[in-house]
């Protein structure tokens, strides 16, 4: 109820205004009254300045309040010029309407031969440097390149819409400055991913890298296998779990399941050319591949495609044995 009263109050306030003084005088008379100045913003938004006293520009659709010489936007089928305009009132070049090369289609233009929106049954096609409206059914529209698919993503190599852009490759997806749809089209992951959620954003390696994560997702970046590494791990079935222990696959505190020390196995092996994990059995045990530690299965380190790590599987006695 307060912000109604309140509107009503400014509507009133705005149409006593309008009535009651010249538009001129009134803002000059409101320009040292702070108060007042905030309504003027108010009044700016509301009674948009359609006419200027101080300008002959007879396609400029909107004048600005404070310089009321220039055009803050123009009518359909003209776009604002940089001081393409010779106001005569004021003897001096200014940001100007000049008319677009299609005035009777084009709602708004950024420039002569570029259109933003066209009126409806048209659309903004491309061709070369120009953006222009033509009709939507095709019949006066050649189709020089496709830049966006409806459902799925540009292939630039056969140019044709595909719905995957396959092994090696993302669909990317651009707007333009309101918000709509400019180009979808398929381009190249980096060099080292095998495939990839976006440029830098690999979801799998190339044989020779591996992935390494980042911050807990499930992408990261494809890393060079460098080296080689070797450890051992051990296993302890437990009846009761430490899940506030450090699990770290010593002796001293050893994974509860093969699985999670499988999982690890390959989490330290990945990053580098040739490794060799040795997982030793406590004996006299029943051992499962449940996963006991679940925060274990979250891979910091990822090699699918060109798996380097060798894993021995023993138990601890034939390991003394030996």
């Amino acid at each position: 109820m307060i912000v109604r009263h309140a509107y009503q109050q400014i509507l009133s306030f705005v149409q006593n205004v309008i009535n009651q003084l010249d538009r001129e005088l009134y803002l000059k008379m409101i320009q040292k009254i702070p108060v007042v100045r905030l309504k003027l913003k108010l009044i700016r938004l509301l009674v948009p300045l359609t006419i200027s006293q101080l300008s002959s520009d007879l396609n400029c659709d909107i004048f600005d309040y404070e310089n009321q010489q220039h055009c803050l936007k123009c009518k359909s089928g003209y776009y604002l010029g940089k001081d393409s305009y010779y106001n005569t009132t004021t003897d001096r070049y200014q940001n100007g309407c000049q008319k677009h090369v299609q005035p009777t289609l084009c709602i708004e233009a950024q420039s002569e031969f570029e259109c933003d929106i066209c009126i409806q049954g048209y659309s903004t096609y491309q061709i070369g440097i120009q953006n222009l409206c033509y009709y939507q059914n095709g019949i006066d529209v050649f189709q020089y390149q496709i830049l966006a698919c409806l459902d799925g993503y540009v292939n630039q190599l056969t140019g044709t819409c595909v719905t995957n852009c396959g092994i090696g490759r993302y669909g990317n997806t651009s707007f333009n400055n309101k918000g709509m749809i400019e180009t979808t089209l398929c381009q190249d992951c980096n060099s080292s991913c095998y495939e990839c959620a976006s440029k830098n954003e690999c979801k799998s390696c190339k044989r020779g890298y591996y992935l390494k994560f980042i911050d807990g997702g499930n992408t990261g970046s494809c890393l060079l296998k460098q080296g080689q590494f070797e450890r051992t791990i051990y296993v302890q079935t437990r009846e009761k779990l430490e899940t506030e222990a450090i699990i770290d696959g010593s002796i001293y505190q050893p994974y509860h399941s093969l699985q999670d020390a499988l999982t690890a196995a390959y989490i330290l092996g990945s990053p580098y050319e040739s490794a060799t994990i040795t997982i030793l059995l406590f004996s006299n045990q029943s051992h499962s591949m449940i996963r006991y530690q679940p925060n274990l299965g979250i891979f910091k380190n990822f090699d699918k495609n060109s798996q380097t790590t060798k894993i021995i599987i023993d138990t601890i006695d034939q390991q003394e044995e030996a």
